[in-house]
């Protein structure tokens, strides 16, 4: 009953987010309201076999934490937007076709050298290399999956040249009303799908999709001449995406089979439930059986669930900081085994109630205006790396990836080089000539 009582008021509260925020569907509040909606829905489902019951703390909890997320965004929300960052607008950039061709090479260049060490990985390890991809998955639970520098740079290195073509694809359709039929841009991106999947890691492909997703948005919104503040218009926008989603969910299982990982399962719903649901499962058993031995951790160092992403940063310049608890604990339920427990726990278990709606409100409030900025300015940079970096929300449901992925300060450190770096590369010499006109 409780958890149904959940089901309708995160719908209520995606509702009144939605009005209040411009009628955005990519909205902080409305996405961080709307995923713990869609793992609700699906525990709802499975409530029975899995003998669940929401405790009320919970309950209060998740509200407590969405409603916070709202705060922080209706705070960014009131500000007035500055132009913060000078840069072109969403709508000046355009990419040659010799810059496609550029970026193909790396990105497939890049490929050749991830898949060598991959497969190199597995002869020496497994002392095959049959099954390379399953035998990456082995490695990377058991932390000894390890490839050279230059692959690693050139994987990510790609990945940025992936994310600035479908930037310039998706300028050229809202803007300009036309598809780029340039065949590199495509082949970069299937190359680089065929990267994240021999890295064992779906997570990759999640972010490539919702990166897309959130790009376009931004870009309808602060296309007025398209686009008016209008639930008409906003849902068209959202059957227009519609393809975006059956990709991702025909790529993900297909992630799962490569890896063996769907094998486990009885069927889709239950891997399904163990990525959607079981997460609000794994959050309820912790709050109510928190002094069980197993989360009874004898490291008590500040903030060490949540913040490993800084201190894995700091650690690099020799600071004494433990790295043993990043993994949480695995819980077995009546279908399936599983350790992620949404993002709550761990700011919980850190820095109590206080802390979590503190760190709420600062995610919605930053994200809030982000966005704001990309929308209400145009302006492409903040645009692309808001839509790059705002995974975090779209996992709110599921697992902590703020600190423990945003806030991993050395890969963020190259990120940002490599925005820059590929930007000012692909985009410099047609932006000139269009402003000479």
């Amino acid at each position: 009953m409780l958890l149904f009582l959940l089901c309708i008021i995160l719908l209520i509260n995606c509702i009144i987010s939605y009005n209040i925020f411009e009628k955005r569907f990519i909205s902080p509040s409305v996405i961080t309201n709307f995923v713990f909606l869609f793992s609700s829905v699906f525990l709802l489902f499975y409530s029975k076999p899995l003998d669940f019951e929401l405790d009320i703390r919970t309950f209060l909890l998740i509200i407590f934490s969405n409603f916070a997320v709202f705060i922080g965004e209706y705070i960014s929300f009131r500000l007035k937007q500055k132009d913060y960052i000078k840069w072109r607008n969403l709508s000046d950039f355009k990419i040659g076709n010799a810059m496609y061709f550029i970026g193909f090479v790396i990105v497939l260049g890049s490929f050749g050298i991830y898949l060598n060490d991959v497969i190199q990985l597995s002869i020496s390890k497994f002392g095959s290399a049959i099954g390379f991809i399953v035998n990456a998955k082995i490695l990377k639970v058991t932390g000894d999956f390890k490839v050279s520098f230059l692959a690693g740079q050139g994987y990510l290195a790609s990945e940025i040249i992936v994310d600035l073509f479908i930037f310039s694809l998706l300028k050229s359709i809202v803007f300009e009303k036309k598809v780029i039929k340039n065949p590199f841009l495509y082949f970069s991106v299937l190359i680089y799908i065929l990267n994240v999947l021999i890295t064992a890691t779906r997570s990759r492909i999640l972010n490539l999709f919702i990166y897309t997703f959130v790009l376009f948005f931004i870009m309808n919104y602060s296309n007025k001449k398209q686009i008016k503040k209008s639930t008409n218009g906003t849902f068209k926008m959202l059957l227009k995406s519609v393809p975006i989603f059956a990709a991702l969910l025909i790529l993900f299982y297909f992630a799962g089979s490569l890896t063996g990982k769907i094998d486990s399962y009885n069927n889709i719903g239950e891997n399904l439930l163990n990525y959607c649901g079981m997460s609000i499962y794994n959050l309820n058993y912790y709050i109510r059986n928190a002094n069980e031995a197993i989360f009874n951790s004898s490291n008590t160092f500040f903030g060490i669930h949540t913040l490993s992403g800084p201190y894995s940063f700091f650690r690099g310049f020799g600071f004494d900081i433990p790295d043993d608890i990043i993994a949480l604990e695995y819980i077995q339920s009546n279908l399936v085994l599983g350790n992620v427990f949404t993002p709550l726990r761990r700011y919980f278990q850190d820095f109590g109630l206080l802390g979590t709606f503190i760190i709420s409100g600062f995610i919605g409030f930053l994200y809030g205006w982000l966005i704001n900025v990309s929308i209400r300015k145009s302006n492409s940079l903040i645009a692309i790396l808001t839509a790059y970096f705002v995974y975090p929300i779209f996992f709110w449901s599921i697992e902590e990836r703020f600190f423990m992925d945003v806030l991993l300060i050395n890969r963020t450190i190259y990120i940002l080089f490599y925005f820059i770096l590929f930007s000012r590369l692909f985009f410099k010499k047609e932006t000139v000539s269009n402003s000479k006109k």
